[in-house]
């Protein structure tokens, strides 16, 4: 049988999502847990491989099992008394044998949070980035513009990903709740990094350091070093999946 997974994770003390030599990662932790209650051999597949410090609110792993040592409608619960207190099985159920996290996923969500006040947030300077320069929301939206569609985000992405750079961005929305800033992309894929280095340099144009017509430039250059900075793993939450 197909089994699903979301889960919920705060990243901070953890080097990404996927297995590492030599380094404590959320997958690793999971696949702990669940060789104590899977008989058989499995490959744990995942919607989307998190950065360091990245969090997630719902991720989406699946595997496949023909011997569980407890029912499914028993399996969130037993994998949450083995997991650390920073992971959470939120969902368990069985799905289509054709379902696979990654390779099914039609959408992802991601949303990065600012703190844009005059002295920084100690309760949730763990979970946000703190920003003191009063933002130009309507100059981040109008730059943000530039990036919507069929796009090759190589700009915007680690130099060293080997990997094609065109992707689909469906929707940036950015909005404030009082001091709180919050960038939400929708797109079918991501690069590395390639959120944190947008929201870096729309941070750059709502500090009025670019212009919200660079971002075009940007992407034709196809040149990291002509974006902004990257920001802050800490402010980076994997939301959601659309299949």
């Amino acid at each position: 049988m197909n089994i699903k997974l979301v889960i919920e994770y705060d990243g901070t003390a953890y080097h990404g999502y996927q297995i590492q030599e030599n380094a404590h990662t959320v997958q690793a932790e999971l696949e702990k847990a669940l060789r104590v209650l899977v008989k058989d051999d499995f490959v744990l597949y995942c919607a989307g491989r998190t950065d360091t410090g990245v969090h997630a609110m719902g991720q989406v792993c699946n595997f496949k099992s023909c011997d569980l040592r407890v029912e499914v409608e028993n399996l969130r619960d037993a994998l949450n008394s083995m997991l650390p207190e920073d992971i959470s099985i939120k969902e368990v159920s069985k799905v289509e044998e054709s379902f696979n996290s990654r390779y099914s996923a039609k959408k992802r969500v991601y949303r990065y949070v600012i703190f844009n006040g005059l002295t920084r947030n100690a309760i949730g300077s763990r979970y946000s980035w703190f920003v003191r320069d009063r933002l130009n929301l309507e100059a981040m939206k109008e730059a943000s513009e530039y990036l919507v569609g069929h796009k090759d985000f190589k700009a915007f992405t680690d130099a060293s990903y080997p990997d094609i750079t065109e992707r689909d961005v469906y929707y940036i929305n950015i909005y404030r709740e009082k001091d709180y800033i919050n960038i939400e992309i929708c797109a079918n894929a991501f690069t590395r990094s390639m959120v944190r280095n947008i929201v870096g340099t729309l941070c750059e144009v709502g500090r009025g350091k670019r212009e919200a017509q660079d971002m075009q430039s940007i992407l034709n250059s196809r040149d990291r070093q002509k974006a902004g900075i990257c920001a802050p793993s800490k402010g980076l939450f994997f939301v959601r999946t659309e299949y």
